[in-house]
């Protein structure tokens, strides 16, 4: 008798990795980030680690993130707070932020991100990456 063999199963699709460009400019102290990928906070966290590393804590941060993709949640904005609203290593406040999406879903929890950092840092959200970079030379960066 012949066996019926089940279906192969359709192969998994592996999420792309976020991916970073990290560009470090002493002179105008602003710190860009271009991110591409899957969302994923912890390796944004790494990337708030290492500019707390360097000394770059009061600088200002352009973080385009146009081509990133995936959801970010509620949780995953305050595990984000939690490292990007504390003093710096010997008690600096942190730099302007202006963040650049394109996704309109990403777009709505930066802006939610935003508001929420306020108090701590100036910041805002862009769609165009040449008004983010007036924005942060407006800021003084």
């Amino acid at each position: 008798p012949s066996h019926a063999s089940a279906p192969a199963s359709p192969p998994r699709r592996m999420r792309e990795r976020m991916a970073f460009t990290y560009l470090r400019n002493d002179v105008s102290r602003r710190i860009e980030v271009r991110a591409s990928g899957a969302f994923e906070p912890d390796e944004i966290i790494t990337v708030l680690h290492r500019q707390r590393r360097e000394g770059t804590w009061h600088f200002a941060l352009l973080f385009d993130a146009r081509l990133v993709t995936g959801e970010a949640t509620f949780e995953d904005l305050d595990r984000l707070r939690a490292v990007d609203t504390e003093p710096g290593p010997n008690g600096e406040r942190r730099g302007p932020l202006a963040i650049v999406v394109s996704d309109l879903g990403l777009y709505r929890k930066a802006c939610a991100y935003v508001m929420s950092s306020a108090p701590v840092r100036p910041a805002d959200v862009f769609e165009d990456r040449a008004d983010a970079e007036r924005w942060l030379q407006q800021q003084g960066f």
